[in-house]
């Protein structure tokens, strides 16, 4: 059977020390029969070391993709490892910065409450010193104006006890005269 798949082929090989050329049937006639199988047995064998080859060669590929895709497994494991704990790292960060914003926003609010108080207070203060000073210058009104009634008093006095004496001086010269 193989013979006659060979023989049907336009094309034969010839080994010739250890390697094969290629011969036209035509030129095959000219080859001795017993030269014709052993070129046949040599080109099963050479097929058949090209097939285990490419065997080998499969085989070493289908176990370099069965590593790879191992490797591929544990590289996605990794990464996903990886950006779980990126993620971990990123809410950590954000929960750590609201901290901070709410830190700085209460130290914000205090810092402007005792601003308040302190200007509140210094408010008050000058609203003290300010009735202090208007009493002060009421005192020193109602003081002025007393002094002033006094004197306008005591002017008065003097005025009609200075009357009083006009009048007796006129009274004693008209009694007199």
């Amino acid at each position: 059977m193989f013979l006659d798949a060979i023989s049907s082929c336009p094309w034969t090989f010839r080994s010739e020390a250890s390697s094969f050329s290629i011969l036209r049937l035509s030129d095959a006639s000219s080859v001795p029969p017993q030269t014709a199988l052993t070129a046949a047995a040599a080109a099963a064998q050479a097929v058949v070391a090209t097939e285990r080859d490419e065997g080998d060669k499969q085989t070493k590929l289908q176990t370099e993709i069965v590593r790879l895709e191992e490797e591929k497994g544990v590289l996605e494991k990794t990464l996903l490892e990886e950006r779980k704990k990126l993620e971990e790292e990123r809410n950590e960060w954000k929960m750590h910065r609201a901290e901070m914003e709410k830190g700085k926003q209460e130290a914000i609010e205090k810092a402007v409450e005792e601003e308040r108080k302190k200007m509140e207070q210094e408010r008050e203060e000058w609203q003290k010193h300010r009735a202090e000073e208007e009493k002060g210058k009421q005192e020193a009104i109602e003081k002025a104006v007393k002094e002033e009634r006094k004197k306008m008093e005591q002017e008065r006095e003097e005025w009609q006890k200075h009357r009083a004496e006009e009048e007796k001086g006129k009274q004693e010269a008209i009694e007199k005269a």
